[in-house]
């Protein structure tokens, strides 16, 4: 299973940005993959580069969960105290998953 891990950028350059982790470590991060960020933005990462840029609230949302999980698989505290943003509602598909999902289709071929 591949996690993404948000950082915050804190010096922007032409490839990468020293951001820092989630644990306050200082980081280069591969950043052609996405718009050039802004100092202070947040970036959620994977293998050393950025995929795209994130709200500070989704960052928040996303490191509380991977605190949850590094604690659970640290003692015998309940992972869920990480994920209050999902049990509180009912999930939501993707704006682009939602046509597929939703229109039926059948799972017999029509060819003959």
């Amino acid at each position: 299973m591949c996690i993404g891990v948000p950082v915050q950028v804190i010096s922007p350059g032409q490839w990468f940005a020293k951001c820092r982790d989630r644990h306050g470590e200082l980081i280069d991060v591969d950043i052609r993959l996405v718009a050039p960020p802004l100092a202070g933005a947040w970036l959620l990462t994977f293998g050393g580069a950025a995929r795209r840029e994130m709200d500070e609230a989704e960052a928040a949302e996303v490191l509380a969960a991977l605190d949850s999980l590094e604690q659970a698989m640290l003692t015998q505290s309940d992972p869920l105290t990480g994920f209050a943003d999902l049990l509180s509602r009912t999930p939501e598909l993707p704006e682009h998953l939602k046509n597929d999902y939703l229109t039926p289709k059948s799972c017999l071929s029509t060819g003959g």
